[in-house]
């Protein structure tokens, strides 16, 4: 890791009484993501997709249904925090 990626990493203080561990623990490794959600525990499709949690071909078949019908609406999801815990780029 870089000097720059370190000072990124340093900008989420672990030991701050801001955030409250909702499950799995702070980052231990370089490696480690954290995911800040908001008030109401939620975390944007873009955020998902990114992530590659949600498969971006589906993101694309969204979009073609809501051009052809603006009044399409995208079903909701939802995830357990067991959903992201533990998991790797190959996982």
């Amino acid at each position: 890791m870089d000097t720059e990626e370190k000072n990124r990493f340093n900008l989420f203080d672990k030991n701050s009484e801001k955030y409250k561990v909702l499950a799995g623990t702070m980052p231990v490794e370089d490696t480690d993501i954290v995911i800040v959600v908001g008030k109401n525990h939620s975390i944007s499709d873009s955020i998902l997709y990114a992530l590659g949690i949600k498969d971006k071909k589906a993101l694309s078949d969204e979009f073609a249904k809501f051009n052809k019908d603006n009044k399409y609406k995208v079903e909701s999801t939802n995830y357990t925090y067991d959903s992201f815990l533990n998991k790797s780029k190959n996982s």
